[in-house]
């Protein structure tokens, strides 16, 4: 139930400016005088705004004053399907003896809490007894306070009723900083003008530039061999795609070919893949499948999978595809899933970012790995270098 901290998140290695200052101060007033003002603390913003290096941060803060034993961090999925558990096997007076003894519970993405009629009771209880106990509960959400209203409902527990703080994408010399602050800690070298090219020009959110630098030192490792004088640069170019030309829609051709090769349906230990594709669009999910293997082919990789299914999912179902597709990952005991995105006029379309969010974090939580496939780039050779090294 628990998750594990990141070292390097702390508020030494926080920049702090107008993007995030008011949840800078009310972070650092947690961590002196937890459970007094700010309770519940309720952080929200956009993918990529930092909240877990605020969670992060703020029980690093703690652990200096009331030790980590007396801190439980976890996440909403860990934490409901941890409650579900818990009943089943009989553990309940266990976690509840566990939690009696905590003094600050965070909750990173509050709003993946999968309320059941199960746990309802249980979380419910537990929530409302921190505040009345003065101990201090943090939450962090994607969504804005607003949008949380039938989750409260649901879990019978107010996450707005204490202060509310926002963190918004920072400036462009904020936004610089941690760029290079994440580039340093990877060892990654690349000139300004590249980085501005590649992340700081389209403000990129920093999860997505955080995996994509891990994904080029996996590259590289792959591919030194082949490519002894490769850039930074121009290994970050292979997974993005800056310079690659527009490729344009699917042709019979395309199709065709794809669908004169198989996947292996081999047992393998390595690697187990399915992929899930928007509703009446199979032709195009066999063609993924068929140029992941072509691109693995090119860059000299032998990504021995089997490929455990091929399933659609409804786009313009707005709620609950996330929770079918990792449902679904965990039945059939992948390890690795490759989502063919929706398409622009669907109802999930329209939000694909945070379709894309909420469907990473649950696969996380299922232990399984994730790739997104955007519909509009199909025929990218980069799409299909970041798959690979997204997967292996």
């Amino acid at each position: 139930m628990e998750l594990p901290l990141i070292p390097t998140y702390s508020f030494q290695t926080l920049v702090a400016g107008s993007h995030n200052r008011f949840a800078h101060a009310a972070a650092m007033a947690v961590v002196e005088n937890p459970g007094v003002i700010y309770n519940p603390l309720l952080v929200f913003g956009v993918p990529g705004t930092g909240k877990t290096h605020f969670v992060n941060s703020i029980s690093y803060g703690l652990s200096a004053s009331i030790g980590q034993s007396s801190i439980f961090v976890t996440d909403g999925i860990k934490f409901s399907k941890g409650v579900e558990l818990a009943i089943k096997e009989g553990g309940v007076a266990r976690l509840e003896e566990l939690l009696g003894k905590v003094k600050v519970l965070i909750i990173d993405d509050v709003h993946l809490l999968m309320v059941s009629e199960a746990n309802k009771k249980y979380l419910s209880k537990w929530l409302n007894d921190f505040v009345a106990q003065n101990k201090q509960i943090v939450v962090t959400s994607v969504f804005p306070p607003k949008s949380l209203s039938g989750l409260e409902d649901a879990v019978g527990f107010q996450f707005t009723q204490g202060w509310m703080v926002d963190l918004k994408m920072p400036q462009a010399q904020a936004y610089k900083s941690i760029l290079n602050q994440l580039m340093q800690g990877l060892d990654v070298k690349i000139s300004d003008e590249e980085a501005n090219k590649f992340f700081a020009g389209a403000l990129a959110p920093f999860s997505d530039v955080g995996k994509i630098l891990e994904n080029m030192k996996k590259l590289e490792k792959f591919v030194i061999n082949a490519m002894s004088s490769v850039t930074h640069a121009q290994l970050l170019d292979m997974l993005l795609g800056t310079g690659e030309a527009p490729a344009g829609a699917l042709t019979d051709e395309d199709l065709r070919q794809a669908s004169s090769w198989k996947p292996s349906q081999v047992d393998s230990s390595w690697s187990k893949w399915g992929l899930f594709h928007p509703k009446g669009m199979r032709r195009e999910a066999d063609f993924a499948l068929y140029s992941v293997r072509e691109r693995a082919k090119e860059l000299g990789l032998n990504p021995d999978w089997s490929q455990v299914f091929t399933e659609e999912y409804d786009s313009d179902e707005l709620y609950g595809i996330p929770f079918k597709i990792g449902n679904f990952a965990s039945e059939r005991n992948v390890n690795g899933v490759i989502v063919i995105g929706p398409q622009p006029t669907s109802a999930l379309g329209a939000q694909e970012a945070e379709f894309r969010h909420i469907t990473f974090k649950i696969l996380d939580s299922f232990l399984v790995k994730s790739a997104w496939l955007p519909c509009a780039k199909l025929k990218s050779k980069a799409a299909y270098a970041k798959i690979l090294m997204d997967l292996v």
